[in-house]
């Protein structure tokens, strides 16, 4: 993210943007699915399905320098 910094002196009231440390944005999506069918007979087929979804969007809301990454919000989801 453009102007987007770590801070290089956490702990303290005071924001020093670290320039080897740049501030990013991180969405990612996993799925993994899974599907099993079988046909016992030329009228009967049966299929089971389950699906596995991770996701995250990691360091919202990063905006120009305005916030840190380390002050940015994570919204992590599985189900």
């Amino acid at each position: 993210m453009p102007g987007s910094f770590y801070n290089k002196t956490q702990g303290t009231p005071f924001f020093t943007p670290d320039p080897g440390r740049r501030g990013y944005t991180n969405s990612y999506s996993q799925d993994n699915t899974v599907r099993l069918s079988w046909q016992a007979a030329a009228k009967h087929k049966f299929t089971v399905a389950d699906s596995m979804q991770n996701n995250c969007q990691c360091h919202l809301f990063i905006d120009n320098g305005t916030k840190s990454p380390e002050a940015s919000t994570d919204l992590p989801t599985s189900g």
